[in-house]
């Protein structure tokens, strides 16, 4: 008999909110299978990492000039403007064989699986090493961009990750997620990063030749729904029987009130 799957249907929501929801899923208890949700932003806006600080590697007056929404993340790595992005989270249980003890090999099979989907939709891509990452480091401002960095595991095309992936973790849960850059722009990005000691048009450049969006490498744009297909495609060859759901009445219960008390709030995003 297959495994079942459990998905959440692509659907779009809030910064806070789909925070809210990816925190939910892991403190709900219901892990008789794995969860895999699928999400788009509906506001424009912006995430930072756990333990990021917003005065020093945002420009926050340039991000409440032009309404940008902000929310801290409760996984690490940093700034995420979200624009023509699609979100992909995995919950799972700590032990499951999509996902290892060792934290930094337990995205080893979110990785490929990504990889092998992108590519069903014409893209080449692999999951990076562990000795390659860490052969590409970035430095300066550029690190103050999570799609321009490279941790193990990650999706990359044509030397260009194509998925940034982050992790939150508890004692029997963990919870995988997947930032997408459908279309990637450095100049804005620039524009919403401290770049000291760089220029911004220097900062701009840096992020070009380390970050793209999937239309710059595939040369042609490619839709959330698409992508969605072609994940769920990919779990079901790999040997999962995908059952489509919403969220049960006590992960709502528990994101509206992490997004009530949590995400929402002013004392939680800028704490650092």
């Amino acid at each position: 008999m297959k495994e079942q799957m459990r998905v959440l249907p692509l659907a779009g929501g809030s910064a806070a909110w789909n925070m809210a929801v990816d925190e939910a899923l892991l403190q709900a208890d219901l892990f008789d299978r794995p969860t895999l949700r699928f999400y788009e932003w509906t506001d424009n806006a912006m995430s930072i990492g756990t333990g990021q600080r917003v005065r020093t590697d945002l420009r926050l007056d340039r991000i409440e000039e032009r309404g940008i929404a902000l929310v801290r993340r409760a996984s690490g790595g940093t700034a995420i403007y979200h624009q023509h992005q699609l979100g992909i989270s995995l919950a799972i249980e700590n032990g499951h064989s999509l996902n290892s003890p060792d934290i930094t090999e337990s995205y080893r099979p979110f990785g490929q699986a990504l990889s092998n989907a992108f590519a069903r939709v014409g893209l080449d891509a692999e999951p990076i090493s562990l000795e390659t990452a860490r052969g590409m480091r970035t430095y300066g401002p550029i690190n103050r961009c999570c799609l321009a960095g490279a941790n193990p595991f990650e999706p990359f095309a044509r030397g260009t990750k194509v998925a940034g992936l982050a992790q939150i973790r508890r004692r029997d849960h963990s919870l995988i997620h997947a930032v997408i850059p459908l279309r990637f722009d450095p100049v804005v990005w620039a524009s919403l990063l401290a770049s000291d000691p760089w220029t911004e048009s220097q900062l701009a450049e840096g992020l070009s030749s380390t970050a793209a969006g999937l239309d710059a490498i595939a040369g042609r744009d490619i839709v959330a729904r698409e992508l969605f297909d072609a994940v769920c495609t990919e779990f079901e060859a790999a040997g999962f029987e995908l059952a489509v759901s919403n969220l049960s009445a006590e992960e709502q219960r528990l994101a509206n009130g992490l997004y009530q008390d949590r995400y929402s709030q002013a004392s939680w995003t800028y704490r650092l």
